[in-house]
C-alpha cells in the first residue's frame, strides 16, 4: 500500500523470489512500476479493489498517518489478508505530529497503533527502529482457520526486527 515507484516491492521480487503488487494514489508512480515489471493498480485508501484474501503478506510502509481513516484502511488491508496473512505497517513516532505536518493528518505511538490493529490482527508486535527520527514497525497476523501449513509470513519480516 502506498507502493510508490515500487523500490521495496522490486526488492522483494528479486531478493525474497515473491509474487508483488502494488498501489499507490499516483498514476506516474504506478506507471514507472508497471514499467519495471511490478504488477499494480491506481487507488486511493481506503478504497482497496481488490479480492478479499488474496494476499499472504500486505505492507504499508509510512502511509497510515496520511489517511482520513486509518482505521477503514487498516479493516480494508485485513479484508485482503488470506487467513495466517501478515499486516505489516511501519510509521513516525510521534516525531512529527500533524499541527507540524500538513501531510500528517494522525500520529501514532505504540499504544494508539497497537489498539488501531488489535481488532484486526493476532499476535500484534511493535519494534521502535530508530535512524535519524523513531519509526514505529508493526507487524501482526490475520486469525488463521485453515492455516496451510506450508505458508510461513516468517521470511518477510527483516532479521533485523
Amino acid at each position: 500500500m502506498g507502493c510508490g515507484v515500487g523500490i521495496l516491492l522490486n526488492r522483494l521480487k528479486t531478493e525474497k523470489q515473491c509474487d508483488v503488487f502494488g498501489v499507490d494514489i499516483s498514476p506516474k508512480a504506478i506507471e514507472i512500476a508497471l514499467q519495471s515489471g511490478i504488477s499494480g493498480k491506481v487507488c486511493k485508501l481506503p478504497q482497496l479493489p481488490l479480492e478479499s484474501e488474496s494476499f499472504d503478506v500486505v505492507i504499508a510502509t509510512e502511509v497510515i498517518e496520511h489517511l482520513d481513516n486509518p482505521k477503514i484502511t487498516i479493516r480494508q488491508m485485513c479484508r485482503v489478508l488470506r487467513p495466517g496473512g501478515m499486516l505489516i505497517l511501519s510509521t513516525p513516532n510521534d516525531y512529527i505530529p500533524p499541527g507540524d505536518c500538513d501531510e500528517h493528518l494522525h500520529s501514532f505511538n505504540e499504544i494508539s497503533l497497537t489498539e488501531l490493529v488489535s481488532e484486526f490482527l493476532d499476535g500484534v508486535r511493535i519494534k521502535i527502529l530508530e535512524s535519524r527520527e523513531p519509526f514505529l514497525v508493526l507487524w501482526g497476523q490475520k486469525q488463521v482457520l485453515n492455516h496451510d501449513p506450508n505458508f510461513s509470513s516468517q521470511r518477510f519480516i527483516p532479521s533485523t526486527i
